[in-house]
């Protein structure tokens, strides 16, 4: 019995539940027989099965008439003032433009952009919104339950006590109203001096999100059941973050004022008219105090026509009947040494030609060969929180970057997917690119969206960069109107470059790389520039001498930690290598010698050698894979999930162990189901993680089997694509490091499973713990074992104590393989 999953329905329903149901306060619905007829279910209760089986996102009516969209998507309310929770499941964006788009700001340093390959994206993955416009996404950010206190309408604590200064010119954002009365407590009636309705306050109200249309009544009666649900405040005062936000607006501007409807109800001397003044600005930059790209004429992109660069965008994977197709707004026609882009009217491709051979070819453009260049029109979005650097570096996040190294800000980018360059991507949702080659090079245009390269010119540019001649820049042509422009890509520092540059490349090769993943690996060869030139480490200089290090071995300094200095001998001198300043001295002397790090450059043949030869290794080494599993087809590209029958051994054993740990628990469980997961590319790189660990300890590691309780919701990208250790540990917390949490009992990971769905998902996983050491929340790698040698080898693994560990964190996905899910749920 196989076991599947259907990620792409379930999107595709919750679309069709917003976009064509009903909305209030409290819930979107919609009526089931119109839903499954929306969609082209035929048979009614198979399309009822598959809506109970999906409990943590619809709910059907026990009638099964009517079914209710169940998702919690809230706005960070510490994004305002900086977030530092790296596993924060809350949105960060602007609250107005969510709520309402009614942001005042020319360049909101919240952002306002939700699909941005990031953060945000990420979590509309989780909660299968993806397919939701920004528009739709506002009614479910409206919702009662996902309102907070930040989310809220303040009423006003000064204006009820001894009345507000702002009210004179009507500045103030927080609500004119009498607070007792919206709590139901006002016992002065008419008497009352304070406003009583809310047509005062129509600007406010709207800005938040809050439906105006209906009665005064109807909309005092919403504030109060937002306000009973989070508790009544002693003053109403707003936090620090509201404050400084409301004050100081989104970009310290004044805002300007226009005059609502007038009252029918005067109450004291206050002014009826503070509705504010609105203008609708939407902007592609997220998270606090972002600098805003100066306007410049926009290189749109032409329409893709390169299949597997059509799928090329920030999160990866995405396909292109997924995003509206973009009509050709470009021109292309190349010289030997150049290539054009220009802005046209038209798509009729002889009209294009003839406006092409009106352009003269300037002169005198100097500097290396032009390369040819041509725009795709994929957009790949970012936000604050996803500005490049050159060498993605996954473990760890610092505050400062060595000079002369290609840099953007100390943040994460996504990395090329190697099981797509293997053969196959399993996960439809991707997180990671798919591209032809071990690197993509993107330019960012005037949106603030990353835009592709072609594959030629992609080839062309790595080229360059990897030259051992150590090239500073690079130059291209385009075309904007009728104006030819030559761009330039600043090796040194990409966002310097015009336009800003980044380069997006598959993980760093290190001593620790399996067989099979070394192929698709980034080689990263540092330099040291001698009188004659730039000379790799290892290699001889024009006299003979070579340094007595190796490019592996400081790569893997500098991926350790590189704000330490590796110190090496040659000759008889004594050498010191600083990564922050990029400079090699000598200790003896104190000359310094300019450093550069640049990737060995791997072209289509290259790669096409390296692939045939991971196929060669894969069909001669006999796969040590369970027993158990049922092979169907080819075996190199096998995944299934196989439904254990409940008579078997194989399911008793799993069953038992995992009951007799959980009935610690103060609830009695069930076990529904249990499924083994036969992922073939999992296992390879497992078994590659084990030879790998075998030979670097010079002993058999023992396979130990852990508990992962998770989301129910990404119980399937998990299966495809194994535990990723950088994203794990979300509801564990970092205690003993940032890496993936795993537990020695059932009981203890049942604690992270959604407690609130009646079905609960736990992962029974096959470790490989190596050497172990006690873990830290710095720890985003294991520690060195011998702290003062940047160069020794890392510990293998943390856990929360040496004596009886019940913690263990991980930090290498290979280390890891899921093997079973449990399904089951509380008695």
């Amino acid at each position: 019995m196989t076991y599947s999953s259907n990620n792409s329905d379930v999107n595709y329903i919750v679309m069709s539940i917003v976009r064509y149901g009903y909305t209030d306060d409290n819930r979107v619905f919609i009526d089931t027989e119109k839903l499954r007829n929306m969609i082209g279910q035929t048979e009614r209760s198979n399309f009822i099965a598959i809506l109970k089986s999906h409990l943590q996102r619809f709910r059907v009516s026990s009638d099964c008439r009517d079914v209710d969209l169940v998702v919690q998507a809230k706005i960070c309310p510490d994004f305002s003032s900086g977030c530092n929770d790296v596993y924060c499941q809350m949105f960060h964006i602007c609250k107005f433009y969510l709520l309402s788009d009614m942001c005042q700001a020319k360049s909101c340093r919240f952002g306002h952009t939700m699909h941005d390959g990031g953060h945000n994206e990420n979590l509309l993955r989780s909660l299968d919104l993806e397919l939701l416009s920004d528009g739709e996404l506002r009614g479910i950010f409206r919702l009662t339950s996902n309102r907070t206190e930040w989310t809220t309408p303040k009423i006003c604590f000064l204006y009820n006590r001894e009345g507000c200064s702002k009210s004179v010119d009507n500045t103030c954002k927080m609500l004119h109203i009498c607070r007792n009365y919206v709590y139901g407590t006002c016992r002065r009636g008419d008497e009352c001096d304070k406003y009583h309705d809310v047509q005062h306050l129509q600007g406010i109200l709207r800005k938040y999100g809050i439906d105006t249309r209906r009665t005064s009544q109807d909309t005092i009666m919403n504030l109060r059941s937002l306000y009973q649900m989070f508790g009544k405040r002693k003053n109403d005062k707003s936090t620090v973050a509201d404050r400084q936000f409301l004050q100081n607006g989104s970009n310290n501007q004044a805002a300007p004022r226009q005059t609502s409807r007038s009252v029918s109800r005067q109450r004291g001397n206050q002014p009826r008219n503070s509705s504010v003044g609105i203008t609708n600005q939407q902007n592609n930059f997220a998270g606090p105090q972002m600098a805003v790209p100066p306007n410049a004429a926009m290189i749109r992109p032409i329409d893709i026509t390169d299949p597997i660069m059509a799928q090329t965008v920030a999160n990866g994977g995405i396909e292109k009947k997924q995003a509206p197709k973009i009509k050709p707004r470009l021109s292309l026609q190349a010289g030997h040494n150049e290539a054009m882009i220009r802005p046209t009217g038209t798509t009729d491709p002889q009209i294009q030609q003839t406006e092409a051979r009106k352009l003269n070819t300037p002169t005198g453009i100097t500097g290396p060969l032009l390369a040819h260049f041509e725009a795709m029109n994929r957009p790949i979005h970012t936000a604050g929180n996803q500005i490049p650097k050159i060498a993605p570096r996954q473990s760890r996040q610092r505050e400062h970057q060595p000079k002369n190294i290609p840099q953007g800000k100390s943040v994460e980018v996504p990395n090329i997917c190697l099981f797509h360059l293997r053969g196959k991507c399993w996960y439809k949702k991707c997180k990671n690119v798919h591209s032809r080659m071990l690197y993509h090079w993107q330019y960012e245009d005037n949106q603030g969206k990353w835009q592709v390269f072609t594959e030629e010119a992609n080839i062309d540019i790595e080229k360059n960069y990897c030259s051992s001649d150590i090239n500073d820049e690079y130059y291209y042509k385009t075309t904007e109107g009728s104006t030819r422009i030559v761009k330039r890509i600043d090796f040194t520092n990409f966002e310097k470059s015009d336009p800003k540059i980044r380069r997006l490349s598959t993980l760093s090769f290190t001593s620790d790389t399996s067989n099979l993943d070394l192929p698709f690996t980034t080689k990263w060869i540092w330099y040291w520039k001698s009188e004659d030139g730039w000379i790799p480490y290892g290699e001889q200089d024009g006299i003979g001498n070579k340094a007595s290090i190796t490019s592996t071995e400081i790569e893997k300094s500098y991926l350790n930690d590189t704000d330490v200095t590796v110190e090496f001998k040659t000759l008889g001198h004594a050498y010191l290598i600083k990564f922050f300043d990029m400079v090699q001295v000598n200790k003896n002397i104190g000359t310094e010698r300019k450093l550069a790090r640049r990737p060995e450059f791997v072209d289509k043949t290259v790669l096409k050698q390296r692939k045939d030869k991971v196929k060669l290794i894969k069909e001669a080494e006999k796969l040590a894979t369970p027993s158990t599993w049922e092979f169907s087809g080819d075996v190199s590209s096998h995944f299934r999930m196989t439904r254990l029958l409940a008579y078997s051994a194989e399911y008793t054993e799993i069953r038992d162990k995992f009951l007799l740990d959980i009935s610690q628990s103060e609830e009695k469980f069930v076990v529904r189901a249990i499924d083994r997961i036969e992922n073939v590319e999992l296992w390879r790189s497992f078994i590659e993680a084990k030879a790998a660990l075998n030979r670097k300890l010079k002993r058999p590691i023992e396979e130990i089997r852990l508990y992962h309780g998770t989301n129910i919701n990404i119980v399937d990208a998990i299966a495809r694509q194994g535990f990723d250790c950088r994203l794990a540990g979300t509801k564990v917390g970092t205690m003993f490091g940032k890496g993936g949490y795993f537990a020695k009992t059932s009981h203890f990971s049942n604690r992270y499973c959604n407690s609130d769905d009646k079905e609960r998902k736990m992962f029974v996983a096959k470790a490989l713990l190596g050497d172990s050491i006690r873990g830290h929340p710095s720890y985003a790698r294991p520690p060195l074992k011998d702290p003062s040698n940047p160069s020794s080898d890392l510990y293998d693994s943390c856990v929360d104590n040496m004596v009886n560990p019940m913690i263990f964190v991980l930090f290498n996905n290979n280390q890891v393989y899921p093997e079973y899910i449990i399904t089951y749920r509380p008695i």
